[in-house]
């Protein structure tokens, strides 16, 4: 979306896009995502149920361009948590921060999912089925320029495809229409 002010000295590009990634696999994103903007992931399932022996972990991350996770957020079942963490490329995981009862995460979800995370520049919002559930500091800066979704050792939560849209420009708009 193209925004002009009256006097058309400002222009500011927002933009949606719309990817899909299947388990196992990561994209790159068409525009960085960075400080003011939104990616969102959908499932159309969900799968709560932990299989016996398997830690049904499931990933979702937010990569930089050199690899470091700039966020990810790790569901494992059998523990019964979140963690989200950072890292960059080929060292090891920072601070972990946990929120526990996964299952109470996604009440009311109809047997979907939907992941969003707010870049507020210091931190990052997860909200899950429209509920923040952290607010997590982050530990390493950076634009996020691809996305991946990954599942080890047993059946992901979600289904085998999840559909990420990532919304940008949201800040430069703002500020455009202010």
């Amino acid at each position: 979306m193209d925004y002009k002010d009256d006097d058309d000295k400002h222009m500011t590009t927002s933009a949606v896009n719309i990817y899909n990634i299947s388990a196992g696999a990561s994209v790159d994103l068409a525009a960085p995502v960075t400080t003011g903007d939104i990616v969102t992931f959908f499932s159309s399932a969900l799968n709560l149920s932990a299989g016996a022996g398997s830690p049904n972990n499931t990933a979702l991350n937010l990569l930089s361009e050199n690899g470091a996770y700039l966020l990810h957020i790790a569901f494992r079942l059998q523990e019964n948590v979140i963690v989200f963490n950072s890292r960059q490329p080929n060292a090891p995981w920072l601070v972990e921060q946990r929120v526990s009862n996964v299952a109470n995460q996604f009440i009311g979800s109809g047997g979907k999912a939907m992941v969003t995370v707010f870049d507020h520049g210091d931190k990052y919002q997860v909200v899950i089925n429209e509920k923040t559930v952290i607010q997590y500091t982050k530990q390493i800066s950076g634009t996020t320029s691809s996305l991946s979704y990954n599942s080890t050792e047993g059946t992901s939560i979600f289904s085998t495809v999840v559909e990420a849209v990532t919304y940008t420009g949201l800040a430069k708009l703002a500020a455009a229409l202010e």
